[in-house]
C-alpha cells in the first residue's frame, strides 16, 4: 500500500530575507489588482502571491505561506494555445488551492506574509511615484528595503506639512537668518554697532 513520506531537508538561505519579501510583496499585487485578480473572484481569499505566464501555452505559479502550486496548460506538440494563462490555467490553480485549503486550513492569524527586519513601508502617490502628500487622492502602500524609499514628496498635489517642516525649517531658516542678520546690521549701524562689526572684520583679516 501507499505510505506517506516525510521529506526532511536542511534549510539553506539563498536570498536575503528582505529581497525575498519584496518579491512576494510585488507578486501579492498580481492577485489583488493584476493579471491574476480572477483568483479572488473565484473565491480564493487567503493571502497569496503568484505570477501568470503566457507564451504558446499558459502558466501560473502561486503560493501561500504554506503551499506552493504551479499549473500548466498547453499542447504536447507545441501548438499555440491562443489563451492567456489568466484564462486557461488560473481557474485550475484556484480550484486546487481551494480544495487544499479545505483539507489543510491555515491558522488565520499566521496566514499573512510577515515582513522581516529591514523592511519599511511608505505611502506613494500613484502618479508621481514619490512620497504622497495628504492631498494626493490615488495612493498605495509600498514596501522598501530600509533606507531606499523615496525622500521627495509629490510635486503634483501640494506639499505635506511634514515636508514643509523638514525642508522649510532649513531652507526658509536660511532666508530668515539672512533677514535677521541684515536687520541686526541696520540697527547696529544706527546705534554704533556698525563700527564694532567693522573692527571685528579687521580682526578677522
Amino acid at each position: 500500500g501507499a505510505t506517506n513520506r516525510i521529506y526532511k531537508y536542511d534549510a539553506q538561505e539563498v536570498m536575503r530575507p528582505e529581497l525575498a519579501y519584496l518579491m512576494t510583496n510585488l507578486m501579492e499585487s498580481v492577485l489583488e489588482s493584476g493579471t491574476a485578480v480572477r483568483v479572488r473572484a473565484l473565491g480564493f481569499n487567503l493571502p497569496a502571491a503568484g505570477k501568470t505566464g503566457t507564451s504558446r501555452d499558459g502558466w501560473f505559479a502561486g503560493y501561500t505561506k504554506d503551499l506552493l502550486a504551479i499549473a500548466w496548460v498547453g499542447y504536447d506538440d507545441n501548438r499555440d494555445l491562443n489563451l492567456e494563462g489568466a484564462h486557461s490555467v488560473l481557474p485550475i490553480w484556484t480550484e486546487f488551492m481551494l480544495k487544499a485549503a479545505q483539507l489543510y486550513p491555515p491558522d488565520p492569524d499566521k496566514a499573512n506574509f510577515q515582513p522581516p527586519p529591514g523592511i519599511e513601508f511608505a505611502r506613494i502617490d500613484a502618479e508621481s511615484l514619490v512620497l504622497a502628500n495628504p492631498s494626493c487622492e490615488n495612493t498605495f502602500s509600498e514596501a522598501f528595503i530600509a533606507g531606499t524609499a523615496p525622500t521627495s514628496h509629490c510635486p503634483l498635489h501640494g506639499f505635506s506639512i511634514s515636508e514643509s517642516v523638514e525642508h522649510g525649517v532649513t531652507e526658509a531658516g536660511k532666508g530668515v537668518g539672512k533677514v535677521f542678520t541684515g536687520i541686526g546690521k541696520f540697527f547696529g549701524g544706527l546705534f554704533g554697532g556698525g563700527d564694532k562689526d567693522k573692527e571685528h572684520e579687521k580682526d578677522e583679516h
